[in-house]
């Protein structure tokens, strides 16, 4: 069983920016909102979109969550940081349907396995061509995805690659691949930044010169790079020559503002017609002003991990069990989430498409948590641990409230805060008791998320967290080949979670975008990337 999951440990540094933000994930059946169906809305459909050419003079302007620093997909953090970008210049083999919860062809033309989904076949529509003329080609696919074994990749992708035993290229527009087990939702690999594909004919001697900069010819997406200035903005230029037809709006505008409720502000004033949101406070501001807006759950997306390393306090699990009972998750939501946070002590949200009714919560137990902390306390423990948090709300502030939380339950609490990059570098080190986090996981990349954090072996896993039970259940999410099994999969998950007292999982926030009235035609797809292909501006 071990070897089936090795894949996992190969480096998958940042973790998904999503996760080193320490505060955020992502859910299920009602991925557009909230759950709440007064408040939900939906991306606009891409048949609502639609030009006869390119219309001269249109601009999107988007405010990004963070800036990109290059435009090569592995060498790219990816989903937050540059999945759009990369998705409108290079388009991707699947994407993920939200409103059917599949994943669907967009350059492929279908991608179909055997009935143990131990083997996958690609199959990519015929006659797309770079504008140098190179073809897109099952051999290109192939040479694409061993780019993120490389050394110096920065993307995380490289992981879902390694269950690969054999791949092969049976003809131009066909792609075989063998796994090392089952994996049901395989196509999500696609739909992410190994589905983006590099026209490596045009990367030329200069790769860093390429990924600041790719030429018209990189690409087969509906844009291309008009300017690259890393940590101001990216400006791309609509191509003549799509494959799926004419590129509506002229030009997308891709820059950065510091911090949701900033970005909201300028999206409200006027400079942005698109924005990137994933605070809950300016996300209920913007409902309660009836912006559109497409927002998903993240699961687990809000959580005090604990750190069972050897010689740390989280080592006994009456420590963690203390930890867990002692944090109240309606308290925390208050201080540090005005209230606007979906709270729930499991790791699967209700609402996702993951949650069931099995999936039973963490109780808050102060009373049992001193009984614990003394009890370890008389075997030798301190009392005292340290919570590292990013410096910035909501997370200096979820720091304060675990404090009081578990001072009051006879622990000797230190908070530490660092900026949110030195924070994440601090936990992927091990440098932690107790830490602000999260797994983000969303409808589409929920499967791969849990597994990714949670197995004894991934180089993700920043808990140190050891169990072959969990190794096992995790196997059986991966090999669900049906809804009932696939609930009963995750339930069993988040029962051992709850058993083992791995961490604290208190919340489950949003991300996602808001929009102008006049926008249509925007597309979601896996890890709130969105695609660009039929986005259109009316008037």
């Amino acid at each position: 069983m071990r070897s089936v999951l090795r894949w996992l440990a190969v480096p998958l540094v940042l973790a998904l920016v999503a996760v080193a933000c320490g505060d955020d994930g992502d859910g299920g059946d009602d991925a557009a909102g909230s759950g709440d169906d007064d408040t939900t809305q939906q991306v606009p459909s891409a048949s609502e979109a639609g030009c006869d050419e390119t219309v001269p003079g249109t601009e999107l302007n988007w405010g990004v969550f963070a800036p990109t620093d290059a435009l090569d997909p592995p060498f790219v953090s990816g989903a937050l940081v540059g999945g759009t970008e990369l998705a409108a210049i290079y388009d991707v083999l699947m994407r993920f349907d939200h409103e059917t919860n599949e994943f669907v062809p967009q350059l492929a033309e279908s991608m179909e396995s055997n009935d143990d989904f131990t083997e996958w076949t690609l199959n990519l529509r015929e006659g797309i061509t770079y504008s140098d003329g190179t073809t897109l080609t099952a051999q290109l696919v192939s040479d694409n995805m061993d780019r993120y074994l490389q050394e110096g990749v920065r993307n995380t992708s490289g992981g879902f690659l390694t269950p690969i035993t054999e791949k092969t290229v049976v003809d131009d527009t066909t792609l075989r691949m063998t796994l090392e087990a089952p994996w049901v939702e395989f196509p999500f690999v696609f739909a992410d930044e190994p589905g983006m594909i590099v026209n490596l004919n045009a990367v030329g001697g200069d790769p860093d010169a390429f990924a600041a900069q790719p030429p018209e010819a990189a690409g087969v997406g509906p844009y291309v790079v008009e300017r690259n200035a890393p940590g101001e903005e990216v400006l791309l230029r609509a191509r003549d020559d799509y494959w799926g037809g004419p590129v509506c709006i002229e030009t997308v505008r891709f820059s950065w503002v510091p911090g949701s409720q900033p970005t909201y502000e300028a999206f409200t004033s006027g400079d942005f017609n698109v924005a990137f949101l994933r605070d809950p406070v300016t996300i209920a501001e913007a409902r309660d002003a009836g912006d559109e807006s497409f927002f998903v759950q993240q699961d687990a997306g809000a959580m005090v991990i604990l750190n069972h390393a050897a010689g740390r306090p989280g080592e006994d699990p009456r420590v963690r069990e203390a930890a867990i009972l002692a944090l109240d998750d309606e308290l925390v939501n208050e201080r540090a989430y005005q209230g606007e946070l979906a709270t729930s002590k499991t790791l699967i949200q209700p609402g996702s498409r993951f949650f069931s009714d099995d999936v039973e919560a963490l109780p808050t137990n102060p009373e049992r948590a001193a009984e614990l902390v003394e009890e370890a306390k008389a075997d030798g423990w301190d009392g005292s641990i340290e919570i590292l948090c990013a410096d910035n709300p909501p997370a200096s502030d979820v720091a304060l409230a675990a404090q009081g939380l578990w001072e009051a339950a006879g622990m000797e609490v230190e908070v530490r805060t660092l900026a949110q990059s030195d924070q994440i570098g601090e936990v992927v080190e091990g440098n932690f008791d107790a830490a602000c986090w999260g797994f983000n996981a969303d409808a589409a990349t929920g499967i791969t998320t849990f597994l990714r954090n949670l197995d004894s072996v991934s180089s993700s896993n920043r808990m140190g967290y050891v169990s072959e039970e969990m190794d096992a259940a995790l196997l059986d999410i991966l090999a669900a080949d049906t809804e009932d099994a696939q609930l009963e999969a995750f339930a069993e998950m988040n029962r051992i979670f709850n058993e083992d007292h791995v961490a604290v999982n208190y919340g489950a926030p949003e991300e996602g975008i808001v929009w102008s009235g006049d926008v249509r035609g925007i597309v979601p797809t896996v890890a709130t990337i969105f695609l660009l292909d039929k986005a259109s501006i009316e008037g």
